[in-house]
C-alpha cells in the first residue's frame, strides 16, 4: 500500500527482509538498505482507498502498518477511509511525534503506546470521533 496506484522500488537488505523498505533514507535500517550487499526490486503500489472499495469492504476492525518509514504514504493513501471512520482500529510502527502519528490524530483516532525500540514504537490507535472536514489536516 502506499499514496498512489503504481510502481515504486523496495530497498531490500539481507540482513533481515523485514526491515526492506520504500523509503530507505526514512526506514530505521537506512545503513543495512545502504550497504554493498543490499538490492532492490521492483514493486506494484496500490492506494488503500481503491484496494477497499474494489473488493466492496465498507468496515474494517484493524489495520497493521509496519513499513519501515513509509507510513505516512500509506496512510495518505486511506485518507477517505479515516475520514469516514471505515477503520475502527489501527496498530502502527512509527516514531514518536512522527507524520503518520498525526494523521491519525487529525483523522479522530486516540493513541496508546505499545512496545518500544528507541524513537520507534508500536502505538494501537482507537477511532474515538468523527472529525469534520476543518479538524482534518495533513
Amino acid at each position: 500500500m502506499s499514496d498512489a496506484n503504481g510502481r515504486a522500488t523496495l530497498h531490500i537488505t539481507p540482513v533481515l527482509s523485514g526491515l526492506a523498505s520504500m523509503v530507505p533514507d526514512e526506514a530505521p535500517a537506512t545503513e543495512s538498505l545502504r550497504a554493498a550487499d543490499s538490492y532492490t526490486v521492483d514493486i506494484q503500489t496500490e492506494r488503500f482507498d481503491e484496494w477497499v472499495k474494489n473488493i466492496g469492504v465498507n468496515q474494517i476492525d484493524l489495520v497493521k502498518i509496519d513499513v519501515e518509514g513509509a507510513e505516512d504514504r500509506v496512510l495518505n493513501g486511506m485518507r477517505e477511509s479515516l475520514a469516514v471512520g471505515r477503520i475502527a482500529r489501527l496498530i502502527c510502527e512509527t516514531p514518536v511525534g512522527s507524520v503518520a502519528h498525526h494523521i491519525l490524530l487529525a483523522h479522530g483516532y486516540s493513541a496508546t503506546g505499545l512496545e518500544c525500540w528507541g524513537d520507534i514504537r508500536n502505538y494501537a490507535y482507537e477511532k474515538t470521533a468523527t472529525p469534520t472536514p476543518n479538524e482534518i489536516r495533513n
